[in-house]
């Protein structure tokens, strides 16, 4: 059915047709997106605001439409949100600003709602994939040309775009057959990167911020109080924070 996900009273309706229809509600797939190709700088402001409007708030109006189904109506207490990130949620590639924000904001959602709704039986995975055969490139993608003194990070960004078109290693049929797969696994993945080149893309750039804590943890620890009589110790705090959403979820009802 027709559906504006920057629209919260059309997610709700489509959340409705689906439980009218099915009786229940299982999965929600969030796959809003398209891209805006621009320097912040030289970015028109009605297209960023945009931007964040779709790939962003999409995910949120339709998660917050769909988790009253899925913990309350008929004591369901069971689901798995499916979140499409990008491996833009790892890194930051110039001209696509509006995007990894987007992207970035979707992990961050996305793994303090899979906290929240974990002893309550809902289950969440955040979905990276590389590049696929789809249209992103062409007809998904939008674009301010770059000013002049962008043009050496920038220039060539849509020409690339134009290269890859039609001819990504990343198969969406495969990809459907993956997530899938991850729905009727009973402990799924938080984040399932998607593609070769998203895999080897992530590793190369946790290994590289790693790297880099490593080599500034001198300065990153010398802006601590010395006198630890009287603090907190944040560590025991954050790992607790961590570990309330990991709960044991309470037995599920068989999917549909």
């Amino acid at each position: 059915m027709p559906l504006d996900v920057t629209n919260p009273e059309q997610a709700r309706a489509a959340v409705s047709a689906a439980v009218e229809a099915f009786g229940r509600l299982d999965v929600v797939v969030n796959n809003p997106g398209y891209g805006y190709a621009a320097a912040i700088e030289d970015a028109n402001e009605a297209e960023l605001r945009a931007q964040i409007e779709t790939d962003l708030w999409g995910v949120i109006n339709v998660t917050r439409a769909a988790l009253p189904i899925m913990h309350l109506m008929h004591r369901q207490r069971s689901g798995h949100l499916v979140q499409f990130s990008s491996i833009a949620g790892h890194l930051g590639f110039a001209g696509l600003g509006a995007y990894h924000t987007a992207k970035w904001a979707v992990e961050g959602f996305s793994e303090a709602r899979a906290r929240e709704v974990a002893p309550l039986g809902i289950k969440v995975t955040i979905i990276e994939p590389g590049a696929f055969r789809t249209d992103f490139g062409v007809s998904s993608i939008r674009e301010t040309p770059p000013s002049a003194d962008y043009q050496s990070t920038i220039g060539s960004l849509m020409h690339l775009f134009g290269e890859m078109a039609g001819h990504e290693p990343g198969d969406p049929a495969k990809a459907a057959q993956a997530i899938l797969t991850i729905v009727n696994e009973e402990h799924p993945p938080l984040r399932l990167l998607l593609g070769r080149d998203a895999v080897q893309l992530a590793r190369q750039t946790e290994q590289a911020r790693l790297a880099e804590t490593d080599r500034w943890e001198p300065l990153s620890t010398s802006t601590d109080f010395e006198d630890t009589a009287h603090q907190v110790d944040t560590e025991h705090v954050f790992q607790a924070m961590l570990a309330a959403g990991t709960s044991q979820a309470p037995e599920q009802e068989q999917k549909a």
